[in-house]
């Protein structure tokens, strides 16, 4: 026998077994176990990862139906209030439906006793006047429109008959007349007889200018005082 070979074959004392006597189904066992240990801690974390999440859920629905709950109660609130002042509102609105009723029923007022008044006074040294007619727009039935291109428009109408002496003065008394405020036109319907007894029929046309608006003024008055307050 050679050296080297002697060399080869030499016993060492004391090293790791190499031998694995344990059989093969203790080792799936033991494979398994630990397979089973890993899928209970993943099983074990998921259970605590949703039950974390549903009491985050509970805490967060817990505080909405909390605001929910105050907000409910501030409404309640703001509709008892409300419910105080409804009979308030209403009449504070029946009020100010008076207000507009009585400021329309009267939008067409003309003070005619004292227009007429002063017709009769521009016309007296001219005009012998024995008969006035007046037809005007109402609330509910505005007067006639113009039907001429060249005619304004017109809220009134008087018709005049008279006496004059002579046909110059009947140009006088109209244009006396046309000087009045809200005058729209006159028109010289007849003029008859003979001189120093001649008989006159004028139609005056008057426009807004005349309307009184006496209740809207007090409004537009106590509107520019409330505002004044404010300010």
């Amino acid at each position: 026998m050679s050296p080297s070979s002697r060399t080869d074959q030499k016993l060492v004392i004391g090293g790791s077994p190499r031998a694995d006597l344990l059989p093969p189904e203790i080792k799936a066992d033991v494979k398994a176990a630990s397979q089973r240990r890993g899928l209970f801690a993943i099983v074990v974390g998921a259970v605590v990862v949703v039950i974390a999440g549903y009491a985050l859920a509970s805490v967060y629905a817990a505080g909405t139906q909390s605001s929910l709950d105050s907000a409910n109660v501030r409404t309640a609130d703001l509709l008892t209030e409300q419910g105080k002042y409804v009979i308030a509102r209403q009449l504070s609105d029946q009020v100010e439906i008076s207000k507009q009723a009585r400021i329309e029923s009267v939008s067409t007022e003309i003070d005619w006793q004292k227009y007429l008044n002063e017709l009769e006074k521009v016309t007296s040294d001219e005009l012998g006047i024995t008969g006035i007619t007046v037809d005007s727009a109402t609330p509910l039935t505005p007067f006639a429109e113009p039907t001429g291109p060249l005619e304004q428009m017109r809220v009134a109408q008087i018709g005049i008959v008279a006496m004059a002496t002579n046909v110059p003065d009947v140009a006088k008394a109209v244009e006396a007349i046309s000087k009045l405020p809200g005058f729209v036109d006159a028109t010289v319907l007849e003029v008859k007889g003979k001189p120093g007894a001649y008989a006159v029929a004028i139609t005056v046309h008057v426009n807004e200018e005349l309307y009184l608006h006496r209740f809207a003024e007090e409004e537009e008055t106590a509107d520019d005082a409330g505002t004044e307050e404010t300010n």
